[in-house]
């Protein structure tokens, strides 16, 4: 079953017995659709940088439709073709990027239980366990903006004390260097 990916191609798949099925787009050189054996449709792309064949998948039917998959895959190409860009590396790269709570305890080991007081250090865990962590722990550091810290501080507004002492906490936090 080969021909241009569309609904209907979608649509009039059968998911194999075991392992996964994988129907090649006519059109667009390397990208795909599979389907495993649990009937789970993903868009893929097949491509090769540095040598190296890599399978990159975009995303699962029907948060991505087919048109959206293809023009995803259309964009990614010529930056893999001219420019060596590895979509799969970046994603795993990013994966490894450590976390606001990867942070917080790396701050609580490294400064916090070495100069502060006891009083001190217990008030900064209680406050990373009760508002920090909840609030912005899995977020990669990268992607912490003005925004989210201006979001926490309006969640704290009844508290104005513990909403300075929490960005005074971040400050430290980011200031300490944990990372």
């Amino acid at each position: 079953m080969t021909g241009k990916i569309v609904l209907r191609t979608i649509k009039n798949l059968v998911a194999p017995e075991a392992g996964t099925r994988i129907i090649w787009d006519s059109e667009l050189k390397g990208f795909g659709l599979r389907i495993t054996s649990a009937g789970v449709v993903s868009f893929i792309l097949n491509y090769r940088v540095h040598g190296r064949q890599r399978r990159y998948k975009i995303g699962r039917h029907p948060e991505w439709t087919a048109e959206a998959a293809r023009a995803e895959a259309a964009r990614l190409k010529p930056r893999i073709d001219s420019e060596g860009f590895d979509p799969l590396q970046e994603k795993q790269n990013a994966r490894g990027e450590p976390t606001v709570a990867d942070l917080a305890e790396e701050y609580l080991v490294r400064h916090a239980a070495v100069n502060k007081r006891p009083g001190g250090l217990r008030s900064d865990r209680e406050m990373i366990a009760g508002i920090i962590k909840p609030h912005l722990g899995a977020l990669r550091l990268a992607a912490v903006g003005k925004r989210d810290i201006e979001t926490l501080k309006s969640l704290l507004k009844a508290t104005p004390y513990h909403a300075n002492r929490c960005l005074s906490l971040l400050s430290s936090m980011s200031c300490a260097g944990a990372f």
